[in-house]
């Protein structure tokens, strides 16, 4: 593979396209500086990919877009090819040419080529990746960046040795595999903490699918037997609704027959209400149209006096326009008169004007010629003026010469007391760095015992962090739970709240009744609620407090017994009946028998409950006597010695009436209503005390937190404390390296101060020299000034002389000036006075015209407005004719409405019989709609409730119903035993079987996903083995190749001398730092940074070689390596160079005769136009010799 051709567009100074074709061999570029020979190592580092505009030598990446010159505009964009021969296949492509380009466009956009195919940066990185090629590579060596190879750190350097050893690819492929390493065990950490919390989910979520399997149970069967309870009741409504059927039917037609009768009534008297509208509307009609007459007379009788008003007004404007048109008349004349008079006089002045014009013309000639003659004289005085100032800018010249060698010896004189006062400076600078060598040493010591210190506080804080994070992590554990737990209260709470809202368990009336109160404040206002929202209990209580309250907690409690009454068509259209206790009806309460002698008695039960004040007589009324036993047993023994009517009930739940009748077994739904209350209040508080707990565990947690924090900053702090020691070990290290390095260096100094102040006693006695012969100088200028000062004096008299001649003049020529001014303003005022009585003459004649038009219409108005008064007079006649019409009319349409009138009584007396009538059966066909309506919303509020509680349609299960005799009293015992089994299954989540589904397939996928990752981490932990294997193989045999190639060049190009390259840490193969030694023949082995220029090219050089000899690039491009090394020097590079020509090409940019002389095609690179490169190519073969041109845009 070679590089075939580099094709540069718009790049830098390159603005036109420019070919430039390389062939084996060298190829050498040549120039005078800031031709654009080194745009060209900028563009193969640029197409290969370089990122840093600093490193192209510009400011920002626009820079290498031809930005114009002089004579060209500027580019819109840069573009760069590369052609490489690929007939050997080292590239991966399939071409035997490859191409690769890039462009850059002024918009910012960007693109790079392959084969003239879009591709990415990458891509071209890849394919030059172990060829040695690339924008930073060892086969470019740009100029200036010979030191650098040299002094670039030790892990700086390794990318050369890694590129020459072909193991790029091998740690581009590490790093990617470590990336997806680091990703695979995070994953691996990430995916183990979800299954740890996923584990303890599934634990919870399998005991609430396991009830919420149960409680579907249940709740199919109880489903099951209320829907049969709904089914008997839903035909038992259906049976009686046939019956007041037949008998609404009955009453409709006979309501029927009377309801024509009233109609067609009611039809002859809408027709006599018409006919009666009509009269009435047309009397009101006929009375507007006569105060419409007597009101246009009116306006007519108006209109007949404005019209002579107008008259007599137009005839004293006709007047008083005649004398205007007169005055206006007498004005035109005299106006005409002042014209006239004003253009005599212009003329006169005009006369006056052109004699004053050739006064002024004769002494402006005169004037001009006693100029020119002035002029010559100040010609004369400049020229010796002229001379006098060479002569004063010679004598200034000559005193700054003296000047200038007296302060060259004072300047010579400091510079020796200066380097007298080095050489002192230079011995107590030695005594000031030693005393810092030993400073240094000491303090390398100190630092090395805080490091020790440092670590071993860093491992403590390291255990005290672990301790921290499992306590945090167990506080993490205990808030897992806490927020679990309280998740458990807010369902139940949930639940609760949504059966208070729905008032579950609650009769159909008292809900509906309820219902409304909700919806509608001012509806059933008197209501308070039912006896069980009215009086709490506490959770422990609740269940007593409803076994004794029984079916009396759903009774709904009044204020007034008087709005019950009142609001009785209310209550009687409710769904189901209700029971009301009215508060002012309920009697005094009091007790005075003492039941503290009774072991058996726990309280009375009004002291356990809690009621509102205005409910008192409520509580006492239902609870006053009622005794809470510890037993029934109990109560039954009490019953017989305490005095009557006293109720008993055991914690049980068991009650004793005072009748003796028992209530024994399990409460119905009824009796839950208090204890729902009672509990709801109970969670509110259990769930603030788990939101305490939480909230305690979340400080604890931050506590926890900070702490750790706390501990990360120290850990932080000490890792800082670590690494500024380490830092300062290595600035001490280094401190002391340099203060070694000075003393050698103030060491050689004293020698060459001593040869300097030598040097300043010889130039001293020169500068005295010198200064003698610039005095004798300027003594022969001074006489030559005393002549030229002598004919400047007379020359200035001579043009005084002429000046003052000239100002008299001068006074004469303003005089005239001053006279035609005169004239010239006398003649500007006569026109403007005669452009004014021009512009008053048009203004009358405008003015006649308008008072002649005003008079022509003046007398039309006055014609006008005697032919309207003619008008309005003839229709007022005809107005006072119409009215009397309409008087007539009105009075026949008053006889015919008495008429109506009468009838229309007549025939209400008749409606009126009717619709008593009607009535009557109306109200008969609403009582047995009533009924049909009250049966039908029984039938309606059974299928909603049905909908409600067991989410089916009623009408669609009724369908296929065949009705039996059934023990329901069995079936509600049934009933209410499934409802006790939901109730104690407590909180259901209904969503845990799904998801306990849904986590166990989780579970499933994250156990499979686990498995695959820790097999992926084994994978990739093999082939990162593999590849550090692989590439410690290459790395030795290529490094120790170099190694010995780097020994051997460097002899050869020294001609003797010794040089090595060495591992750091030669058991860390991959990532130890390089070192390079170097010691020129007859020197001892010294630092890089101490060689001088040449020794540092020539070091470059045989690195660089020894690199190409073990994995030769294919092509080397340096620019001007070759600047820093003399004849011989280079004769050497040359020849090395010529060795390798077998294996690689050579581009150099050089201005060396003996670097050309090896070249096989040289290219000068010329700027003939300003800005712009030209290219002039020689190839030698042979005997010929081919030279072409071309031009380049820059």
């Amino acid at each position: 593979m070679q590089l075939k051709k580099i094709i540069l567009c718009g790049f830098k100074s390159f603005a036109d396209k420019t070919e430039l074709e390389f062939g084996e061999g060298v190829t050498i570029i040549v120039g005078p500086n800031g031709c654009g020979k080194s745009n060209i190592v900028d563009a193969v580092k640029w197409v290969l990919g370089e990122q840093s505009a600093k490193s192209l030598r510009g400011g920002q990446m626009m820079d290498v877009i031809f930005n114009g010159s002089n004579s060209r505009k500027s580019q819109g964009y840069a573009e760069v090819t590369l052609v490489f021969a690929n007939t050997q296949g080292l590239l991966n492509m399939d071409t035997d040419e490859v191409t690769v380009a890039r462009k850059l466009y002024r918009s910012g956009e960007s693109q790079y080529l392959l084969n003239n195919q879009p591709c990415r940066l990458k891509d071209i990185r890849e394919l030059f990746m172990d060829t040695g090629i690339g924008a930073d590579a060892y086969s470019i060596i740009e100029q200036g960046k010979v030191e650098i190879l040299l002094q670039a750190s030790k892990e700086d350097r390794r990318a050369i040795f890694e590129e020459a050893a072909g193991i790029s690819k091998y740690k581009a492929r590490k790093r990617e595999a470590l990336r997806k390493l680091d990703r695979t065990e995070q994953n691996v950490l990430r995916i183990t903490d979800i299954m740890g919390e996923l584990e303890k989910r599934l634990r919870s979520i399998r005991y609430q699918a396991g009830k919420a399997r149960n409680y579907q149970k249940y709740s199919a069967k109880l489903k099951e037997l209320r829907l049969n309870q709904f089914l008997a009741e839903y035909y038992k409504r259906q049976s009686s609704e046939q019956a007041q059927r037949q008998q609404y039917d009955q009453l409709q037609d006979e309501l029927l027959g009377v309801t024509t009768a009233y109609e067609q009534t009611q039809a002859r008297l809408s027709w006599l209400d018409d006919q009666i509208n009509q009269c009435e509307k047309e009397i009101r009609r006929l009375e507007n149209q006569l105060l419409q007459c007597t009101s246009q007379i009116g306006n007519q009788e108006d209109r007949v006096e404005l019209g002579r008003r107008r008259c007599e007004e137009l005839s004293e404007q006709l007047e008083k326009s005649g004398q205007q048109l007169d005055e206006f008349r007498q004005q035109q004349q005299a106006l005409q008169a002042a014209d006239a008079a004003d253009r005599q006089q212009i003329e006169r002045t005009q006369e006056e004007l052109l004699e004053k014009q050739q006064q002024l013309d004769q002494l402006q000639n005169a004037r001009q010629q006693r100029a020119l003659q002035l002029s010559e004289y100040r010609a004369q005085l400049e020229d010796e003026k002229s001379g006098l100032i060479d002569i004063v800018r010679r004598t200034a010249q000559i005193h700054n010469e003296i000047n200038a060698q007296d302060l060259r010896r004072t300047n010579l004189s400091g510079q020796k007391d200066r380097l007298h006062g080095r050489r002192g400076e230079i011995r107590a600078e030695m005594q000031q760095l030693l005393s810092i060598r030993t400073q240094a040493t000491d303090k390398l010591d100190k630092i090395k015992v805080l490091l020790e210190e440092s670590k071993e506080q860093l491992e403590a804080r390291r255990e005290q962090s672990a301790q921290l994070a499992e306590q945090r992590r167990c506080c993490g554990e205990d808030l897992s739970a806490a927020k679990e737990y309280r998740s458990g209260l807010l369902s139940r709470q949930q639940l609760l709240a949504d059966l208070e809202a729905k008032l579950e368990g609650v009769d159909v009336g008292v809900r509906q009744i309820l219902q409304g109160k909700q919806e509608d404040t001012d509806h059933f206002y008197y209501i308070k609620g039912i006896v069980a929202q009215l009086l709490e209990a506490e959770v422990k209580y609740a269940a007593v407090a409803a076994a004794a309250l029984a079916d009396r907690a759903q009774h709904l409690v009044a204020a007034h017994s008087q709005a019950v009454l009142e609001d009785s068509e209310n209550l009687e259209q409710l769904r189901g009946r209700v029971q009301i206790i009215c508060l002012d009806q309920l009697p005094r309460f009091s007790d005075g028998y003492d039941f503290s002698q009774h072991p058996e008695v726990q309280a009375k039960l009004i002291d356990l409950v809690h009621y509102p004040a205005d409910c008192e007589r409520l509580a006492w009324h239902l609870l006053g006597k009622t005794i809470l036993v510890d037993t029934i047993d109990a109560a039954l023994r009490l019953a017989q010695v305490a005095p009557p009517g006293y109720r008993w009930v055991s914690l049980e739940g068991d009650l004793l009436e005072a009748d003796g009748t028992l209530h024994l077994g399990p409460q119905t739904a009824a009796a839950g209503l208090i204890s729902r209350k009672s509990e709801l209040r109970q969670l509110q508080d259990s769930i603030a005390e788990a939101h305490e707990r939480i909230q305690e565990l979340k400080n604890q947690d931050q506590q926890y937190a900070n702490q750790i924090n706390h501990l990360e900053k120290n850990l932080q702090e000490l890792r800082t404390a670590i690494y500024e020691a380490n830092t300062q070990q290595i600035e001490t290290r280094s401190q002391r390296e340099q203060v070694d390095q000075n003393i050698e260096r103030l060491k050689r100094e004293e020698p060459l101060i001593v040869t300097e102040i030598d040097t300043i006693e010889q130039q001293i006695q020169e500068a005295l020299k010198l200064q003698a012969s610039s005095q004798q100088s300027l003594d022969d200028l001074q006489s030559v000034n005393d002549r030229r000062q002598a004919e400047i004096d007379r020359l200035e008299e001579t043009i005084a002389e002429q000046e003052r001649q000239d100002l008299a003049m001068l006074d004469q020529i303003t005089e005239v000036k001053v006279s035609l001014g005169q004239i010239q303003q006398q003649q500007t005022a006569l026109r403007e006075r005669l452009d004014h009585t021009r512009c008053q003459l048009q203004q009358c004649r405008h003015n006649l015209q308008m008072l002649e038009a005003d008079l022509q219409n003046g007398q039309m108005s006055f014609e006008a407005a005697q032919q309207s008064i003619e008008q309005a007079q003839a229709k007022i006649t005809a107005l006072f004719q119409q009215r009397q019409e309409h008087q007539q009319l009105g009075q026949k349409l008053r006889e015919d409405l008495d008429q109506r009138q009468t009838e229309k009584q007549q025939m209400t007396g008749r409606a009126r019989e009717l619709s008593e009538q009607k009535e009557l059966l109306q109200e008969q066909v609403h009582q047995v709609q009533m009924q049909l309506n009250e049966n039908h919303l029984r039938c309606e509020n059974l299928i909603q409730r049905v909908r409600e509680e067991l989410d089916l349609d009623l009408v669609e299960a009724f369908a296929g119903y065949q009705h039996e005799e059934t023990d329901w009293e069995a079936v509600g015992e049934e009933i209410e035993a499934l409802k006790q089994k939901i109730e104690r299954l407590g909180n259901i989540n209904l969503d845990a079987i799904a998801e306990q589904e849904e986590l166990e397939e989780r579970a499933q996928n994250l156990h499979q996903q686990l498995s695959d990752l820790t097999e992926a981490k084994r994978q990739l932990e093999l082939l990162i083995s593999k590849i550090n294997r692989e590439s410690e193989i290459l790395f030795q045999q290529n490094f120790e190749a170099i190694r010995l190639n780097f020994g051997d060049l460097f002899r050869k190009l020294f001609g003797g001398g010794r040089a090595d390259i060495i591992l750091e840490d030669p058991d860390n193969l991959l990532e130890c730092g390089i070192e390079i030694i170097a010691r020129p023949p007859g020197k001892q082995l010294q630092s890089l940074s101490l060689l001088s220029g040449g020794e540092k090219t020539l070091t470059a050089v045989a690195l660089l070689m020894a690199i190409f000899q073990s994995k030769p690039s294919p092509f080397c491009l340096l620019d001007e390596v070759d600047a820093a090394l003399d004849e011989a020097n280079i004769e050497r590079f040359t020849l090395v160079v010529q060795e390798f020509l077998k294996d690689s090409q050579f581009v150099l940019i050089t201005h060396s005769r003996r670097t050309m002389a090896v070249a096989d095609v040289i290219y000068g690179i010329t700027m003939q136009e300003q800005g712009v490169s030209k290219k002039v190519s020689v190839r030698f073969a042979g005997e010929e010799e081919h030279l072409e041109t071309g031009a380049a845009v820059a």
